[in-house]
């Protein structure tokens, strides 16, 4: 893969193994939102044999991220807090 070729606006120098150095076969140009969903403090959750960001199951959902985060929190099962209706307190 050429890095320099393959680039376009909007994108972003990313390692795919953390662990490894930059590198020409380490390094990928990916979106923002694709970057933001990399991070080591994310936290995943695996839900339907799927195993995404707390912020992606909640974009998936039509949830706002802290609503699920404060479900969870609180004790919800997942599938209650990504499947339960928003209330009006909740907003």
């Amino acid at each position: 893969m050429d890095l320099v070729n393959s680039y376009k606006e909007g994108l972003s120098l990313d390692r795919i193994n953390n662990d490894l150095p930059y590198s020409k076969s380490n390094c990928r140009w990916i979106t923002m939102l694709e970057q933001q969903s990399n991070k080591r403090n994310n936290v995943l959750i695996t839900y339907n044999n799927e195993t995404k960001t707390l912020t992606q199951f909640a974009q998936e959902y039509g949830i706002r991220y802290d609503t699920l985060k404060w479900r969870l929190k609180h004790g919800w099962s997942i599938e209650k807090a990504l499947n339960t209706k928003i209330t009006q307190k909740e907003v």
